[in-house]
Protein backbone atom coordinates (compact mmCIF):
# COMPACT_ATOMS: atom_id res chain seq x y z
CA UNK A 1 0.00 0.00 0.00
CA UNK A 2 1.54 3.53 -1.19
CA UNK A 3 1.11 6.39 0.88
CA UNK A 4 0.20 8.81 -1.28
CA UNK A 5 0.11 12.13 1.50
CA UNK A 6 -2.35 14.46 -0.73
CA UNK A 7 -4.87 11.70 -1.60
CA UNK A 8 -4.98 9.54 1.30
CA UNK A 9 -4.53 12.90 4.10
CA UNK A 10 -8.39 13.86 3.73
CA UNK A 11 -9.83 10.35 4.15
CA UNK A 12 -7.68 9.33 6.95
CA UNK A 13 -8.28 12.22 9.02
CA UNK A 14 -11.69 12.09 8.42
CA UNK A 15 -12.15 8.40 9.31
CA UNK A 16 -9.98 9.58 12.38
CA UNK A 17 -12.29 12.38 13.47
CA UNK A 18 -15.51 10.34 12.52
CA UNK A 19 -14.13 7.28 14.56
CA UNK A 20 -13.09 8.95 17.34
CA UNK A 21 -16.21 10.51 17.58
CA UNK A 22 -18.12 7.45 17.90
CA UNK A 23 -15.61 4.96 19.71
CA UNK A 24 -13.05 7.41 21.47
CA UNK A 25 -9.12 6.75 20.69
CA UNK A 26 -9.83 3.20 19.18
CA UNK A 27 -12.29 4.02 17.27
CA UNK A 28 -9.84 7.01 15.90
CA UNK A 29 -7.18 4.60 14.81
CA UNK A 30 -9.77 2.00 13.39
CA UNK A 31 -11.27 5.11 11.65
CA UNK A 32 -7.60 6.12 10.33
CA UNK A 33 -6.96 2.47 8.98
CA UNK A 34 -10.37 2.32 7.21
CA UNK A 35 -9.95 5.81 5.81
CA UNK A 36 -6.45 5.09 4.49
CA UNK A 37 -7.50 1.68 3.31
CA UNK A 38 -10.32 3.28 1.42
CA UNK A 39 -7.90 6.13 -0.43
CA UNK A 40 -5.80 3.26 -1.47
CA UNK A 41 -8.85 1.41 -3.18
CA UNK A 42 -9.67 4.62 -4.49
CA UNK A 43 -6.08 4.76 -5.79
CA UNK A 44 -5.35 1.66 -7.03
CA UNK A 45 -8.88 1.91 -9.14
CA UNK A 46 -8.00 4.90 -10.72
CA UNK A 47 -4.95 3.53 -11.69
CA UNK A 48 -6.37 0.47 -13.37
CA UNK A 49 -9.32 2.69 -15.30
CA UNK A 50 -6.21 4.57 -16.08
CA UNK A 51 -4.54 1.77 -17.64
CA UNK A 52 -7.80 0.20 -19.30
CA UNK A 53 -8.22 3.52 -21.16
CA UNK A 54 -4.73 3.61 -22.45
CA UNK A 55 -5.12 0.13 -23.67
CA UNK A 56 -8.27 1.13 -25.21
CA UNK A 57 -6.21 4.14 -26.86
CA UNK A 58 -3.66 1.55 -28.53
CA UNK A 59 -6.00 -0.59 -29.70
CA UNK A 60 -7.98 2.05 -31.55
CA UNK A 61 -4.99 3.73 -32.73
CA UNK A 62 -3.57 0.17 -34.15
CA UNK A 63 -7.41 -0.56 -35.97
CA UNK A 64 -7.33 2.97 -37.67
CA UNK A 65 -8.47 3.33 -40.73
CA UNK A 66 -6.65 4.94 -43.49
CA UNK A 67 -7.21 6.32 -46.08
CA UNK A 68 -6.03 4.77 -49.43
CA UNK A 69 -4.26 6.65 -52.69
CA UNK A 70 -5.75 5.25 -55.87
CA UNK A 71 -3.68 6.34 -59.15
CA UNK A 72 -6.87 7.40 -61.55
CA UNK A 73 -4.42 8.13 -64.37
CA UNK A 74 -5.44 7.55 -67.67
CA UNK A 75 -2.64 4.73 -68.52
CA UNK A 76 -3.89 2.87 -65.33
CA UNK A 77 -7.60 3.38 -66.44
CA UNK A 78 -7.13 1.73 -70.33
CA UNK A 79 -4.79 -0.84 -68.74
CA UNK A 80 -7.46 -1.46 -65.95
CA UNK A 81 -10.27 -1.88 -69.08
CA UNK A 82 -8.06 -3.62 -71.25
CA UNK A 83 -7.38 -6.53 -68.29
CA UNK A 84 -11.12 -6.62 -67.45
CA UNK A 85 -12.48 -7.35 -71.29
CA UNK A 86 -9.51 -10.12 -71.28
CA UNK A 87 -11.02 -11.26 -67.92
CA UNK A 88 -14.08 -11.14 -69.15
CA UNK A 89 -13.74 -12.44 -73.34
CA UNK A 90 -12.37 -15.68 -71.18
CA UNK A 91 -15.19 -16.15 -68.78
CA UNK A 92 -17.87 -16.19 -71.58
CA UNK A 93 -15.99 -18.27 -73.83
CA UNK A 94 -15.68 -20.99 -70.61
CA UNK A 95 -19.13 -20.53 -69.69
CA UNK A 96 -20.22 -20.62 -73.91
CA UNK A 97 -18.37 -23.91 -73.67
CA UNK A 98 -19.25 -25.50 -70.52
CA UNK A 99 -23.23 -24.88 -71.79
CA UNK A 100 -22.83 -26.18 -74.79
CA UNK A 101 -21.15 -29.44 -73.89
CA UNK A 102 -24.14 -29.29 -71.03
CA UNK A 103 -27.02 -29.41 -73.95
CA UNK A 104 -25.12 -32.10 -75.84
CA UNK A 105 -24.86 -34.10 -73.39
CA UNK A 106 -28.60 -33.98 -72.60
CA UNK A 107 -29.21 -34.29 -75.65
CA UNK A 108 -27.20 -37.39 -75.66
CA UNK A 109 -24.60 -36.44 -78.51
Amino acid sequence: MGWNFKKSFLPTAIGAIGGFLAGGPWGAAVGAGMGAYSADQADKQEKAQKKAMQKMEEEAEKNKVTPTVVDDSAAQEEARRRNAAKRGRASTILAGDYRQSAVKRLLGE
